[in-house]
């Protein structure tokens, strides 16, 4: 299969790219580089694609609706999926119009493009922000994800309705992913765990947000490329589905999770919540297991383990991408 991913040399877009072309399929990647990332984590990230020999990347930024139509013509690809954007709260708040612009607006026209060209799938990123102001627990596909907290939310749930109404009159195939809290390794620095693994590995009072108590549904990011690769497999109309464990961590386990495989005492540290952080998330995966009969590998616990032990096992060259 040919794919393209935009987005290839985030955490998500290299796992997937690292995964397709170890099944020998064909891979076109499209990024531009990411300010708040380390120039150097993309090509750590896409290590296992380039020694593949199936895949390329290309700069190009997905907004650029000329610069976008030029590599889909040339590669045609049979599938492509959109992992571009920027989800981040602070940035969200600041530049509600940009955020709508670059997590909705670049999708919706990049599925137009598909459909021009008659490509067969497309997988769509969207967020479990979309489900906002919602105090259904677990979090269903089929909340009316009407009350969003933030500008982040709001874009996303943007993209998950125009996406179902070009699905109406296209035939491409259409998946949209709610991703929940993405983590394992290669994240970008600014992330929870390697925020958290920073400190205990400097002994430092772990920061977690507010009391504690926030939850978070951790999926581990070999779980959400593994669970991506099965929706080409299984193409559907329209379909939104969720993109987590299934189980609800708070961020104080979380964190003492973290401090114990360092063999640090747990010392917390408060920090205010970003405006738009969601209370609690905790996703329904029914229809990850009805639809594409895929249910997560890696437990949290477990998880964490791995990013624990790979954070540690990082050489000095590959830690200092991690000290800012």
């Amino acid at each position: 299969m040919k794919v393209l991913i935009t987005g290839a040399a985030g955490h998500l877009g290299a796992a997937l790219a690292n995964l397709l072309c170890a099944e020998g399929h064909r891979v076109l990647g499209l990024d531009v580089r990411d300010a708040e990332d380390p120039s150097s984590l993309p090509a750590a990230r896409l290590a296992g694609a380039r020694a593949s020999g199936h895949f390329s990347l290309e700069r190009c930024d997905v907004r650029d609706a000329l610069a976008l139509q030029e590599p889909l013509r040339r590669f045609l690809p049979e599938a492509v999926v959109h992992l571009a954007g920027r989800r981040d709260l602070e940035w969200a708040e600041a530049h509600p119009a940009e955020c709508l612009r670059l997590n909705a607006g670049a999708g919706l026209q990049l599925l137009a493009e598909c459909r021009r060209l008659r490509i067969g799938q497309v997988v769509l990123l969207s967020s479990a922000h979309a489900y906002g102001a919602s105090r259904r627990y677990p979090q269903g596909e089929d909340d009316p994800c009407d009350r969003p907290l933030s500008a982040l939310g709001a874009a996303c749930r943007a993209l998950e309705l125009g996406a179902h109404a070009l699905s109406l009159r296209t035939p491409v195939n259409i998946t949209v992913f709610r991703l929940f809290s993405l983590y394992g390794p290669w994240p970008s620095p600014h992330r929870l765990l390697p925020t958290l693994a920073r400190a205990a590995a400097a002994r430092r009072p772990l920061p977690i947000a507010g009391d504690g108590s926030m939850s978070r549904d951790l999926i581990f990011v070999d779980d959400a490329a593994a669970a991506m690769r099965r929706a080409l497999e299984r193409p559907a109309p329209f379909r939104i589905l969720n993109l987590g464990s299934g189980e609800s961590t708070t961020l104080l386990q979380v964190a003492g999770q973290v401090a114990a495989r360092f063999d640090v005492l747990l010392r917390s540290e408060t920090w205010p919540l970003r405006p738009g952080e969601l209370p609690q998330a905790w996703a329904d995966v029914r229809r990850l297991r009805d639809e594409l009969g895929f249910a997560p590998a890696v437990t949290p616990e477990e998880g964490l383990r791995r990013f624990c032990d790979w954070f540690q096992a990082l050489p000095d060259e590959l830690r200092r991408l991690y000290d800012s």
